[in-house]
């Protein structure tokens, strides 16, 4: 498995020194994400996407994913958007799109979810990319159950899974066992600690979930991707050194 950074929260700092930032941390692949507003969709075109492509590159950072966390099933402005973001992502080096059916928006309906992530899946299937989906607490798919209940009516095999593991941790009663059951469908991974009950990031080393145990069921899956590490309410570039050195640990462990 790949140990990666997110740049969501770089958002002063110019795209490409962040890049070489991130890779200072230890990280060995980079999720580009579109929160950050020097990479929104406000911005974004083609010329950029190979520019952050080959900043990456000189970087020696490996392009794991791009993504954008949007409601694009509530918001119409936010669908055009991510239709237009999504045939970037091979321009940056991605073969992975991590979308989220956040759902929350006034006539937001469980149809319209199908209907839009299937045409998402259309131009994800043009552009060469798979979509990879991710579940969260208070989002319409909030659990496996919901996204597997997606998967099969939207019916193409480049939904998959972006397996949020502490997110797995507060939504299912077998962690585990879930992580099992999704299986080849997981495609990408966001790594973090949580206690009982509370929707909140910690560093790999707090919190009650023990993360060896749930990389060991990544392990059996045969996931090889990326544990891409997600924090917020830290400084990101201090604390993610500490945490790639632990989550190493663990890897070397499962291996």
């Amino acid at each position: 498995m790949l140990l990666a950074a997110r740049n969501q929260h770089l958002k002063e700092m110019p795209l490409q020194e962040g890049l070489q930032s991130l890779q200072a941390t230890g990280a060995e692949a980079v999720e580009l994400c579109h929160e950050n507003p020097l990479m929104g969709p406000q911005v974004m075109e083609e010329a950029l996407a190979e520019r952050i492509g080959g900043w990456a590159q000189e970087a020696g950072l490996r392009v794991c994913a791009t993504g954008w966390h949007a409601d694009f099933v509530a918001d119409d402005a936010i669908y055009e958007q991510m239709q237009q973001l999504i045939p970037l992502a091979p321009l940056m080096d991605a073969d992975i799109f991590i979308i989220a059916c956040v759902g929350r928006g006034e006539g937001a309906s469980w149809e319209t979810a199908v209907e839009r992530t299937s045409r998402l899946c259309e131009l994800a299937e043009r552009a060469g990319v798979r979509l990879a989906l991710e579940y969260e607490p208070g989002f319409m798919v909030d659990d496996a159950e919901t996204m597997l209940r997606l998967m099969d009516e939207v019916g193409s095999d480049l939904l998959r899974a972006n397996a949020d593991l502490g997110h797995v941790f507060l939504q299912e009663e077998d962690p585990l066992e879930t992580i099992e059951r999704l299986g080849r469908r997981i495609v990408h991974c966001h790594v973090e600690n949580m206690a009982t009950g509370v929707h909140q990031h910690l560093p790999p080393w707090e919190g009650d979930m023990d993360l060896g145990a749930y990389i060991g069921a990544l392990s059996d899956t045969g996931y090889d991707g990326a544990l891409s590490l997600d924090l917020y309410d830290v400084d990101y570039l201090t604390v993610a050194p500490r945490c790639f050195s632990y989550l190493a640990e663990l890897l070397e462990q499962n291996a």
